[in-house]
């Protein structure tokens, strides 16, 4: 848990409540929870029109904003297109625009790129140095807690002043040798109201087990990821891959599952993969028996709808139950997204259990991840997509 103020007597919190402040502001672990307007100009304007704000004074607010960010992304734009990255920039711009005297960040820049992250950290500093304001910020990653002024760490039993950072390591794993092969030939693509994310790209890759797609916020790693998968099909060009020369059964998990399985429970998700006949006699035990290596009891979770459940719970359900079932490939999208500090080590040792017999193609801005888990990585920049060799030990 990382806080950033300009005055060490505003670090002082009660996690009972807190007090003292006029105008507190709140940006969500989840970007897509307080993201309502049709527009991103809308959205960032939907604050201050509720704050009686006239609407000359709305657009050059906006227009301040907006300089300040450095907005890649038109104005006009439903937010849904938007990367997780952005649409986290986007709540923080809306926070920001109110002037709020107390900042709550919950978790809610996790989805940034260093650069990109780096860049909103120093807005933040300029603005607790020019206005009162206090910045609390609740963060899962551990690297986050360099750009605070005071650390705590938050444990189970108890709240710890931290008087040194903590350290980002992850468990060293072995990729085994595979055999899937990924074909791109001319490939473009873009979503309305946008330019071009993608065009005339092409690439081919061979004898891969494991692969990541990294890139800076925006750049258009999950859209790479929704086209691979098929969920999203190319304007122009086409997509080939190939397990063994055939190919692969393969599932996708977005960005924000949430959006897809919301109103189901993982019961639900795992009896429609079963009546499906994708899993075998044994798949509810195995999948109790993983939950229970991450501490969530089968029994707890099984029967509460997902959008209720921790979006870190969420993530880690789904990915388990989908990795006992009988897909060959996996393509997730920012699959350590909330998960603490053991979460993140414990998930990458599963994802390397199950490489054994599986294939992995997972979106990260984080390139310590990608490290961690693929053998090669495709890095999108500027519209360009570039395979990138990791140093691996093979099984």
């Amino acid at each position: 848990m990382a806080s950033l103020s300009h005055e060490s007597d505003h670090s002082n919190f009660f996690l009972s409540r807190i007090s003292g402040y006029d105008s507190p502001m709140i940006i969500a672990q989840d970007p897509d929870s307080q993201i309502i307007a049709p527009t991103v100009a809308r959205e960032l304007a939907f604050n201050l029109e509720n704050a009686g704000w006239p609407a000359e004074k709305i657009q050059h607010k906006i227009q301040i904003m907006v300089e300040k960010f450095d907005f890649t992304f038109d104005l006009e734009r439903h937010p849904s297109t938007l990367s997780g990255g952005e649409r986290e920039i986007l709540n923080l711009t809306s926070a920001l625009a109110c002037s709020p005297d107390f900042l709550l960040i919950d978790d809610g820049l996790s989805f940034l790129s260093g650069q990109t992250k780096e860049k909103c950290v120093t807005i933040l500093r300029e603005w607790c140095e020019l206005s009162d304001t206090v910045v609390l910020w609740l963060t899962s990653d551990p690297s986050d807690l360099q750009y605070s002024v005071n650390g705590w760490q938050l444990c189970l039993d108890h709240l710890e002043k931290l008087e040194k950072g903590l350290e980002k390591d992850y468990p060293k794993i072995s990729v085994p040798p595979g055999n899937l092969s990924l074909k791109l030939s001319k490939v473009s693509f873009s979503y309305p109201d946008s330019g071009k994310i993608f065009y005339g790209q092409s690439l081919q890759l061979k004898k891969l087990r494991s692969l990541a797609v990294i890139g800076e916020n925006g750049s258009g790693k999950s859209t790479l990821g929704a086209l691979i998968s098929g969920m999203e099909n190319p304007h122009d060009g086409d997509i080939k891959m190939m397990i063994d020369g055939r190919s692969p059964s393969m599932v996708y998990l977005p960005q924000s599952p949430e959006r897809l399985f919301g109103g189901n429970t993982p019961e639900e998700v795992a009896n429609m993969i079963l009546s499906e006949g994708l899993a075998s006699d044994e798949f509810i035990d195995n999948i109790t028996a993983s939950l229970a290596s991450f501490q969530i009891p089968w029994s707890r979770i099984s029967k509460s709808p997902i959008h209720l459940l921790s979006l870190s719970e969420a993530r880690i359900a789904l990915i388990v139950i989908l990795s006992h079932a009988k897909y060959e490939l996996l393509i997730l999208d920012e699959p350590m997204f909330s998960l603490g500090v053991q979460q993140r080590r414990k998930m990458i040792e599963y994802i390397g259990a199950f490489l054994l017999k599986k294939y992995l193609i997972f979106v990260t801005h984080d390139e310590m991840e990608a490290t961690a888990l693929s053998e090669l990585s495709l890095v999108i920049s500027n519209g360009t997509i570039n395979p990138r060799s990791a140093i691996r030990t093979h099984a």
